[in-house]
Formats: structure tokens, sequence, C-alpha cells
């Protein structure tokens, strides 16, 4: 089972700059990018949320909530969108049990994907 040792080691591996925020949630971004993801070890789940947009910005609710769950359903892999704190957001969680470095690569590069890949839907709702 991974350690939360090795959840920083992979983080570290992981080509993100990354900053603990709070004992046990890390940030990570890339580059000069804005978006942010969050990856937060809880018990023995380890779960990432990225903030997409906030719901105050969406003047169609009923289309992107539909279009959402489309994606949900026909493109996401390792996470999908929801809604929380007000803003549409990706969101995984992982057993720490089968967390490793390729598994935190991927769930990090489909949010990243996804998050250009679908702007341009999602902007069309709001």
């Amino acid at each position: 089972m991974a350690t939360h040792q090795d959840i920083e080691a992979y983080l570290g591996a992981s080509g993100y700059a990354r900053q603990e925020v709070a004992e046990r949630t890390w940030l990570l971004t890339q580059g000069d990018s804005a978006d942010r993801i969050a990856v937060r070890l809880e018990q023995d789940l380890v779960l990432f949320r990225m903030k997409v947009l906030d719901l105050e910005r969406v003047r169609d609710r009923a289309g992107l909530f539909q279009a959402l769950l489309q994606l949900n359903a026909a493109e996401m892999m390792h996470g999908a969108y929801g809604v929380a704190d007000g803003a549409i957001v990706l969101t995984a969680a992982i057993s720490l049990a089968s967390l490793d470095l390729q598994e935190l690569r991927h769930i990090v590069e489909e949010f990243n994907l996804s998050l250009h890949k679908h702007r341009d839907l999602l902007a069309q709702h709001c």
C-alpha cells in the first residue's frame, strides 16, 4: 500500500509543480498555467479535484448538465464532472492501495486533456 511519503514521491516525479497547502493536501500546477489540481489523501483514498468554471457564469444550466453527463459517460476514464462549492469540477478518487506513479499521471493528464478538449463546449453554455 502506498504511503504519504510515496504520494509525495509520486507528486515529485510527476513533472508538475506541487505545494502542500494543508496536511495531506497538495496543489499541482503545470508551467505557468492557472489550472490547479488539488490532491488530498483521506484515509485509504486519494482524491483529485480541479475547478473548471463557476456556476454563476452558466446561463444554460440544463444544457450544460446534459453535456457534462454525456461527457462522463462517453469520454471520462478516471474521473467525472460534477458540481461542488458553486463550481463545475473534475473529480476522481483512487484507492491508496492501488495508486502508483502511472495512475497518478493518468488522472492528472486526463484532467488537463479534458479541460482543454471540452473548454469550448462548456463555454457555449455561459
